[in-house]
């Protein structure tokens, strides 16, 4: 895996805050579309994958991949007519995902089209619900789409 192909937030030293405390993810990684495509990893790790509604699927590796969740929404952060608004039922999907394979995935990656505003809200609350620092997909390159930040953020104080 190339650095420069993939965003890779490096967190074996992170404090144990999440309320999956007994975890073995060191690392959320969030991809672009065409990267993820091209992402491979030597340890064992879990996808989850965001498409808008109608678009194709990358075709990813399945070594060392422990599963993957299937996810399609649009990028929007209010009803559309064309559009597929990000719900509470994601939010739970992706969480009941998180919490499946958390003891089983070293690395976590998330991705959608571009790897800037649904997969960096995505990984920001797949860090945080791990106890890891989610600040890196907060700024800089990312622009989380606030919708499903907000949707995992409200779901994660009910679990907590």
């Amino acid at each position: 895996m190339n650095k420069s192909d993939c965003v890779v937030r490096d967190v074996r030293h992170a404090n144990y805050q999440g309320f999956y405390r007994l975890r073995e993810v060191t690392e959320v990684i969030v991809c672009s579309r065409e990267h993820a495509e091209e992402f491979e990893c030597s340890v064992p790790w879990a996808c989850i994958s965001i498409v808008s509604l109608g678009d194709e699927r990358p075709e990813m590796s399945e070594e060392n991949r422990v599963d993957l969740l299937e996810l399609s929404f649009d990028d929007i952060t209010k009803e559309h007519p064309q559009g597929r608004l990000f719900s509470d039922s994601d939010a739970a999907d992706i969480l009941d995902f998180v919490a499946a394979n958390c003891r089983r995935a070293r690395v976590v990656m998330v991705h959608c089209e571009e790897g800037v505003s649904r997969s960096s809200a995505v990984a920001a609350a797949v860090a945080q619900s791990l106890g890891l620092d989610a600040e890196p997909f907060l700024g800089g390159d990312y622009d989380p789409n606030q919708r499903v930040l907000s949707l995992l953020w409200e779901r994660l104080a009910q679990v907590r």
